[in-house]
């Protein structure tokens, strides 16, 4: 029997982290500690992502630089961050959606019957059925002949 693994969340984590890891941990189980970890990871780059993303806000998308204006250098950083993230928790299977069974009546096994089946009752029945199938299509009720053989 295995060994519950301590899913406590770590003291270092900031809000964005400590938020990612409570949701993650409650809502799926991770049963190894190279899981944890990499959780803890993921955590840690999620918080930097939004240190990154804060910093971006405050001095703006675009900076003057030597050229003129140019892209915040944290962009790539914040964007790196948010796709080790995303990677990380993917992973670890957290956007797996669970497998909904379908709503309704199950299909049947079979789709009428074999041949075997068809050929037994066939002979059961014999020459009975061939003569109500002649008597079908040769009269109708009230309308007279439904079909007549050619005559020779």
């Amino acid at each position: 029997m295995r060994k519950k693994h301590p899913t406590q969340q770590p003291a270092d984590l900031e809000q964005t982290g400590r938020d990612m890891w409570q949701s993650v941990t409650t809502e799926h189980e991770i049963d190894s500690t190279s899981k944890l970890r990499a959780l803890y990871q993921a955590c840690v780059a999620a918080d930097r992502a939004t240190q990154y993303g804060n910093q971006i806000v405050r001095d703006g998308v675009l900076i003057d630089g030597q050229n003129g204006h140019c892209a915040h250098p944290l962009a790539k950083l914040e964007l790196a961050s948010r796709i080790f993230v995303t990677r990380v928790l993917a992973h670890l299977g957290v956007f797996k959606q669970a497998v909904v069974k379908p709503v309704g009546r199950p299909p049947a096994q079979t789709i009428g019957i074999t041949y075997e089946q068809l050929r037994e009752r066939e002979q059961s029945l014999g020459k009975q059925d061939e003569d109500d199938d002649e008597q079908y299509f040769t009269t109708r009720k009230l309308r007279g002949p439904l079909w007549e053989p050619p005559k020779r």
